[in-house]
């Protein structure tokens, strides 16, 4: 388990900000679900684009990428005390029910995540993982931005 993750309960189509929300807070940014939420829920969409949920993080000092994760990449995270937002879905590929989660720990029986509804919820690995890859196995990772160095080479 990643040691003291934040848990934030979502309002309706808002489970991105919320999970976002729990990586920044663990990070030190005590931004808020709502104030994510204001910059990026797309009623029209009811709820958030996953680019848009990758870049916030960055004018507020974070370095953050997405990617194709695997099962591996997320046991590593949390073994360093990270948290990573990870989109499933619910639905089907016709008929998309995305979701994201902030993954806080894993253990023999499966995942946990805090997935805007409960706080340290535990999916067994084969649900979460079919889920997951129905989601293209979307990971966020946010870290802080290494600090900018103003070394000049010597003469």
């Amino acid at each position: 388990m990643v040691p003291n993750a934040p848990f934030h309960a979502q309002d309706d189509y808002q489970c991105g900000p919320a999970a976002l929300a729990t990586v920044l807070n663990h990070l030190g940014d005590p931004v808020s679900p709502d104030e994510i939420a204001r910059t990026l829920h797309r009623p029209d969409f009811r709820g958030t684009l996953n680019l848009e949920l990758a870049l916030y993080p960055r004018p507020r000092g974070f370095a953050s990428r997405f990617f194709a994760g695997t099962l591996d990449d997320l046991i590593r995270a949390v073994d360093e005390g990270r948290i990573q937002v990870v989109m499933v879905n619910y639905g089907f590929r016709q008929a998309a029910a995305n979701h994201f989660m902030a993954v806080t720990g894993y253990g023999p029986d499966g995942i946990v995540v805090n997935d805007g509804y409960t706080q340290a919820a535990r999916i067994a690995w084969d649900d979460f993982y079919a889920t997951w890859e129905a989601a293209d196995r979307w990971t966020l990772a946010v870290a802080p931005e290494p600090p900018q160095t103003t070394d000049k080479p010597e003469p």
